[in-house]
């Protein structure tokens, strides 16, 4: 899916918006999408995601692999979950069916080992 800087409604309308105020390619990538009722639905199977699934962030330069570390629902006025971190992430956020001050926020972990030494490692 395309990734456009910003995350006003125009942009969410074609692309998966970018939060301007995070990293593009390191620390917590933050990016936003329609999940239903728009012509572009980009983030509409994230409510479906599970732990530890496989997240792929491609651009021009380069592809990352994540895992999916945490599932939660946040308050729209949440904006914490924007904020840095040291470890390389993405923060995927759409909006929670029939729950109009609720978004659903998905955090995937780079994946710097397999899921399995991963797995391995939390034992």
């Amino acid at each position: 899916a395309p990734i456009k800087n910003g995350t006003s409604l125009k942009i969410l309308k074609e692309a998966i918006g970018h939060f301007s105020e995070t990293p593009f390619f390191s620390g917590n990538i933050c990016l936003a999408a329609h999940n239903r009722g728009n012509k572009q639905n980009y983030f509409e199977n994230l409510k479906d995601i599970e732990l530890n699934a496989e997240v792929s962030y491609i651009t021009k330069y380069s592809e990352q692999k994540y895992y999916v570390s945490e599932i939660k629902e946040i308050e729209e006025t949440d904006l914490s979950v924007l904020n840095s971190t040291e470890n390389n992430q993405l923060t995927m956020i759409t909006c929670v069916a029939n729950k109009r001050e609720k978004r659903l926020c998905v955090v995937a972990t780079e994946m710097n080992n397999s899921l399995e030494e991963i797995n391995q490692e939390e034992l």
